[in-house]
């Protein structure tokens, strides 16, 4: 999708990042839905240089954050073996959680206390 693109150039990614932090309530719900409709494109973007960002944004949205805190949690055996994938993690405090499926379920749990 065209926001997937957007979210994977250079500079692009920086006025949608800016739009998902700072654009209506109603406006960062829908930036953050779009970029998540695709199966696995919020892990995709977090292991991308400049698509992380945007997820680090997407993760600050109210009502759509946890949503993408699950997907963060449900692609860690994928991002926690990139760079930027692992630094995201660590800013949403997911990096010492177990893998999902490899323990007691307490994933979103142990990282997300609802907001960063």
């Amino acid at each position: 999708s065209d926001m997937q693109r957007f979210a994977r150039h250079r500079f692009a990614s920086r006025v949608l990042e800016a739009a998902v932090l700072h654009g209506s309530q109603a406006e960062r719900g829908q930036l953050a839905r779009a970029l998540m409709e695709q199966p696995g494109s919020v892990a995709a973007l977090a292991c991308h240089a400049f698509g992380f960002h945007v997820v680090r944004a997407v993760v600050e949205v109210p009502g759509e954050g946890y949503r993408a805190m699950q997907y963060l949690a449900k692609g860690q055996r994928r991002v926690r073996k990139d760079r930027y994938g692992m630094e995201l993690l660590r800013h949403v405090g997911l990096e010492a959680a177990p893998i999902a499926g490899d323990g007691d379920g307490a994933v979103i749990e142990a990282g997300f206390m609802g907001g960063a």
